[in-house]
């Protein structure tokens, strides 16, 4: 993977050469990158993470690990089984009785369960932590096939923002045939998939 260093001079020549678009190229570089973490079709899992926490007895809500995105799922390994996502406007509806947890809901920067727990039960928390924003010195936590992406991103944004709307398009154009030859990790490990069993006709 480039180094941001490079990927904003890359940036920068590709919208003329332009050296006071030095620190605005900072966060058209930033917004390309956060929008392909979250691009729909991709899955990176180098943004995996878990930690595992306990339950406290009649303690209802807990706090979340710092770094977090968003909650992929949270797992009772006590009960060896996997708790339900709910919503915190749920939970307010219903009364409050204890029990082992079965339901989760995340409000803010804590999780709350329902039933509260009644005893100590070990969790863990699979999630996508958030990357911090790129500075001088630093590279996407993604592989090095994904800076040519970041970069074309990163130049539509600031042909837009510079009103050639023409030039953005042809970016956009670039952009979109790179991504159709594209696969993400978990499409090329499938791979490795079980086929599915079918008919044999002699």
């Amino acid at each position: 993977m480039a180094l941001f260093d490079s990927i904003k001079t890359e940036v920068l020549n590709r919208l003329g050469g332009r050296t006071d678009l030095a620190s605005r190229s900072e966060v058209w570089i930033n917004d390309a990158y956060y929008e392909l973490l979250m691009h729909p079709r991709f899955n990176f899992f180098e943004l995996d993470k878990a930690a595992t926490a306990s339950t406290a007895a009649n303690v209802r809500s807990y706090d979340l690990p710092t770094d977090i995105w968003y909650i992929l799922d949270i797992r009772d390994n006590t009960n060896n089984r996997k708790l339900i996502r709910s919503h915190w406007d749920r939970f307010d509806r219903l009364s409050r009785p204890t029990g082992q947890p079965q339901r989760y809901a995340r409000f803010g920067t804590t999780v709350e369960f329902d039933p509260t727990p009644d005893a100590v039960y070990t969790l863990i928390v699979r999630y996508k932590f958030r990357p911090v924003t790129l500075v001088t010195g630093a590279s996407p936590i993604v592989p090095r096939e994904w800076d040519e992406i970041i970069t074309v991103m990163a130049t539509i944004k600031g042909f837009e923002a510079l009103e050639q709307p023409d030039k953005a398009a042809l970016q956009r154009q670039l952009l979109e045939s790179l991504l159709a030859i594209r696969l993400d990790v978990p499409q090329l490990e499938d791979a490795d998939a079980e086929s599915a069993i079918m008919p044999r006709f002699e």
